[in-house]
């Protein structure tokens, strides 16, 4: 009677551990964002973390967040911006710095 009860013990808490696992994965923590991922771009962008604009160039528009991916499970903020002046002269300065940087 004893033995009984240890392996029905046994097997109530490997099925308590194998439902724990299961919500677990199900819940996001194997695959997706967790609701902590999705307010985390929103997060950055209160905080601003996205350096000053490059020297000349201008932001278009706010900065943006896609969320949370789902696949790779990061977040991720942008800003768009503009030449504020001639093409050409974003172009060269960007060619001279990739100069100088070897």
């Amino acid at each position: 009677m004893k033995i009984a009860r240890r392996v029905e013990a046994g097997m109530l808490a490997g099925a308590l551990l194998a439902a724990a696992g299961v919500w677990w994965a199900v819940t996001g923590g194997l695959y997706g964002c967790s609701a902590a991922d999705e307010r985390l771009g929103p997060r950055l962008i209160a905080e601003h973390v996205l350096p000053a604009p490059p020297d000349g160039l201008e932001p278009v528009g706010p900065v943006e967040s896609g969320g949370c991916d789902e696949d790779d499970r990061h977040v991720e903020i942008w800003q768009e911006y503009r030449a504020a002046g001639p093409v050409a002269d974003a172009r060269e300065r960007y060619r001279a710095a990739a100069v100088a940087q070897g």
